[in-house]
């Protein structure tokens, strides 16, 4: 039986905040590739969506410098979004600064 999911916003936001990165962009591929090339090392399915998800997530938080430990529910995924968001939000803003975009 199929469902849809319909990703929170916090996490749709995130996603398209990263694509401004390329330092967070690379350190997804990175995380994204050892998951996928070390299957006997995780009993991750990267055909879930939000196994998936939460891999990128795991590796922007990594790249934002903030340390994730332990098991998060929807709600505490959801901020940590917002936080990295942010985060990257305001490194885009520093790098505009005296650029004429």
């Amino acid at each position: 039986m199929s469902y849809h999911y319909y990703f929170p916003s916090e996490w749709i936001e995130l996603q398209k905040e990263v694509s401004y990165h390329e330092g967070a962009i690379l350190a997804v591929m990175a995380a994204t590739d050892y998951v996928q090339n070390n299957p006997f090392e995780h009993s991750l399915q990267m055909t879930d969506f939000v196994t998936a998800f939460l891999v990128k997530l795991a590796a922007v938080c990594a790249y934002c410098g903030i340390i994730v430990d332990g098991h998060y529910d929807e709600k505490q995924i959801n901020k940590l979004c917002v936080k990295c968001t942010d985060i990257l939000r305001s490194k885009r803003k520093e790098w505009r600064v005296g650029h004429d975009e």
